[in-house]
């Protein structure tokens, strides 16, 4: 039996991996610290080190060496700057790239 995972890189060095089979998302960090703002943890996710893990699997969630910022904790606006920080240069970096191809074409 094959298992099919789908693979993307999201911002701040943090991988999505969705299995479509089962509808699970892992959210795995693969910088030394992330900030990663996920809905389904209902604010911001840190990702303390590389190899932390954010799983959502249906309605259970479940953290593996990550914290969660809520709206109500004091840390919440610093966290919210990371992400916007790590979204912008992620994008930054895909346009950069993109301009680049195209500048070669």
């Amino acid at each position: 039996m094959s298992v099919t995972v789908v693979v993307n890189k999201l911002a701040g060095g943090v991988v999505q991996l969705f299995n479509p089979d089962t509808g699970r998302i892992t959210y795995k960090c693969k910088a030394s610290r992330a900030y990663l703002k996920l809905d389904a943890f209902e604010g911001i996710v840190r990702f303390n080190n590389k190899g932390s893990k954010a799983i959502v699997d249906g309605a259970k969630t479940t953290l593996d060496d990550c914290s969660i910022i809520r709206k109500i904790d004091e840390g919440y606006g610093d966290a919210l700057k990371k992400v916007i920080e790590s979204e912008r240069n992620f994008y930054q970096d895909k346009i950069t790239k993109l301009q680049d191809k195209m500048a070669k074409m």
